[in-house]
């Protein structure tokens, strides 16, 4: 867990309340729809889950992220083949084991995708009338 605990100035604090609001309007707005049975999550949780939206917004329009595969860190201890089709476009790093459980082997990093191609791409995809 991670607790994110400080002072705001009032200006702040007033636009990080009203992302918060927009943000868990949006997320459970759209939980409403697809489970109107459903009990929301207590008001602590909608708020951590609005937070995680704004931080991806702003990963994925203003601030530089880097390459959208180093955002995220996944160990799996799965063989070769399945660890290919799992990560698709993430970077890899293969760990071959022995019979015992050790550890023989310590690949470097790869992607499936070069940062060359992603950029490129993300670039071609990116929504009308955005300019970066």
């Amino acid at each position: 867990m991670v607790v994110v605990r400080g002072p705001l100035t009032p200006e702040v604090g007033a636009v990080l309340i009203q992302a918060l609001n927009a943000a868990r309007d949006r997320l459970y707005a759209k939980a409403r729809v697809n489970d109107p049975e459903g009990d929301p999550p207590l008001h602590g949780q909608q708020q951590a889950d609005a937070l995680g939206i704004i931080a991806e917004a702003a990963l994925k329009h203003d601030l530089d992220p880097g390459a959208s595969g180093d955002r995220y860190q996944v160990v799996l201890h799965v063989p070769a083949g399945t660890s290919q089709r799992l990560a698709c476009d993430a970077s890899r790093v293969v760990m071959a084991h022995d019979a015992d459980g050790r550890t023989v082997e310590i690949s470097a990093r790869t992607r499936t995708i070069p940062p060359a191609l992603r950029r490129a791409l993300q670039h071609r995809d990116r929504p009308v009338g955005l300019t970066c």
